[in-house]
Formats: C-alpha cells, structure tokens, sequence
C-alpha cells in the first residue's frame, strides 16, 4: 500500500459508529480495524488507506448491510468532517461552501478527487478514484462512491435547509442487484456502468445562502486549516504551480518543462502527483482559473489579453474553459 493512499480517520470513525448504531459492538470493532477508541476522538488525524479498507469490510460484515455507503452517506453532518466541515459551515453560500470542500479535499482523502463544473444551468459534483498502485477503492469502488453521493445530498441539506435539486445521478461501478435504497435516496433515476461518478444539478443551488454563515468564524477556521496545509509534507504541489505560473506566458508550459525545472523525470512527476490525487492538468486547469479570475476582477486588461497571457490558443478556447469554471462569460463575470 502506498504511503500516498490515506484518509482522515473521520471516515473510520463515522463507519464504526454507524455500524454501533445498527447494534455491533464498538470495542469490538475497533479492536477488529486495528485502531484504538481514542482515534474516534480524533477526526482531523491521517490513517492509513488499509486502516479504512478494514473498516468498510468490517463494517459490511457486522451489519450485513449492502447498502451501508448509501446509509452511512445520507447520515453525514458537515461537522463530521472535523475542522473542515466547519469551514464548509461558515460559508455564505453552498458553492462556496463546496467549493473549500474540494479545495482542502487532499487533506483528508488522498485516494479519490472531487471536481466541480457548470455548464448553462446545470452544475456536476464529480467523484474520482485516483488511479494508484495499490488504492483499494480501484478494486472497490462501490460503497465509497455511493457514501459519498449520498454525503453530499445530506450535507447540502444540512447547509441550506432543503435538498439539492437533482436531475441526473451517475455511477461509475455496476449496477448492484437491488437499487430499491438507490431509488429511495435520489430523486432523479440512478445510471450505474457511466464514465464518472456524478451529481447533476441545477447550477442555482450553489447561490443558496448557508443558514449558519459566519464570516468571522470563516476566517479563523480557515487560518487553521492553512496552517495544517502548510505543514503536510507535500509542497510538491505547491511547487509545481509555482513553476507553472512562472510560464504561463503567452503558452500553456508542459509537463516535460516542469519537470526539468524540478529535477525530475516525467514520469517520477506524474507519479508524485498521483500519490497527492491530483494530475498535472488538473493543476494547470485549476491555476488558469484562479489567474483569469484575477486578472478580469483586479486588471484592466482586455479579455483577448487574458486569453494570450494565460497560453489559450484563442479568445474562443478561453471563453469556453471560463464557461465551464464559472457558469458565466468573462464578460458578465467582470461586469458582475
């Protein structure tokens, strides 16, 4: 198992107390995971990706629930996400709220991403496994993908007081033999065997108001949670935005310049990468976002001018990836 793989042992924790819930025993159980009842205290702390895979199969096993992502999921509370969650709580809207959710994801579940688009009306949570050596969820997707799904479902209630407006819910593993619980949960029908693992929905949702906003609480629980970033030990990441940023002028950088400028092999960066859950491009795509945005919000220059200097090979190309991050034109979005 990679070291790479880890998660936060909320989700240990979450599982073992459902699975108490449902009348197993809970010293049992963790004596069974190989964990200590202290860690249940503990939500922010790493575990071990086997740790979790433990916990599921047990956790499975003592309940004899087949539908436990499904249940375990549709219990979430934002607040079970640890120091997380309580960012997400004091957001003023849902997107914003999502939004840190996937920003902080890797510090808390290095084996899958999250990744939010908007396309015209409509708005997709996207879950991925990361595609490394050893991520149990690679051989076992289907409890993990389905918990999560129905997670967000509870937490997008439980930060605006009514359900997410669903018209599509897609799984990317094979359909189980009974989707009664599947029916019950989703509003909109479930498609099992797709390419992704998504939520859509309508893209209004993410301007609904977070009824326990705080910004003051914002600030501080995002000052801790940046302090905990810092002091990961992965500032690969960092590093290669930051290499990334350097040339992004005029012409996206590839990932064989990057490299070089670290010292490394092509494939040795891809790798690293992989073990964090991101990809290069995802990195690229991510920074290009944050920079138009910048620029269109703090600069005076043309949007033609935005389009050159972050590497798009014309305004058209521009107008589409902004699209796809925002929901709105460039145009509208710096008038707005």
């Amino acid at each position: 198992m990679s070291s790479g793989v880890r998660f936060n042992a909320s989700f240990v924790r979450d599982l073992v107390l459902y699975a108490g819930s449902r009348g197993a025993d809970i010293d049992e159980l963790c004596a069974a995971i190989g964990v200590s009842r202290a860690l249940l205290a503990t939500p922010d702390e790493p575990v071990a990706g086997t740790v979790y895979e433990r916990a599921w199969q047990i956790a499975i096993d003592r309940t004899e629930d087949q539908d436990l992502g499904l249940h375990l999921g549709e219990s979430v509370h934002p607040s079970m996400l640890g120091l997380l969650g309580f960012v997400m709580l004091s957001c003023e809207t849902v997107g914003a709220a999502i939004e840190r959710l996937i920003r902080y994801w890797n510090t808390i579940n290095r084996a899958t991403t999250l990744r939010l688009s908007r396309e015209g009306l409509d708005a997709q949570l996207e879950w991925a496994v990361v595609d490394l050596p050893g991520n149990f969820l690679l051989r076992h997707p289907r409890q993990s993908a389905e918990s999560a799904s129905a997670a967000m479902l509870a937490i997008a209630k439980a930060l605006a007081g009514r359900p997410l407006p669903l018209s599509r819910v897609e799984f990317a593993h094979a359909r189980p033999a009974r989707i009664g619980e599947h029916q019950r949960l989703f509003a909109a029908p479930p498609v099992f065997s797709a390419d992704a693992t998504r939520l859509t929905f309508r893209a209004e949702a993410l301007e609904w108001p977070v009824l326990q906003a705080n910004p003051a609480l914002l600030e501080t629980f995002e000052a801790q949670i940046a302090r905990r970033v810092e002091q990961e030990p992965d500032s690969l990441v960092d590093r290669v935005r930051h290499e990334i940023g350097r040339r992004l002028r005029g012409e996206a950088p590839e990932l064989s310049a990057i490299a070089r400028a670290l010292r490394v092999s092509e494939r040795a960066l891809q790798r690293e990468l992989q073990q964090v859950g991101v990809s290069f491009r995802q990195l690229l795509d991510d920074l290009r976002r944050d920079l138009a945005m910048d620029y269109l919000k703090n600069h005076q220059a043309s949007i033609a001018e935005v389009s050159f200097l972050l590497g798009f090979s014309e305004p058209s190309a521009f107008h589409r990836s902004f699209r796809k991050w925002t929901g709105v034109t460039p145009q509208a979005f710096r008038r707005g």
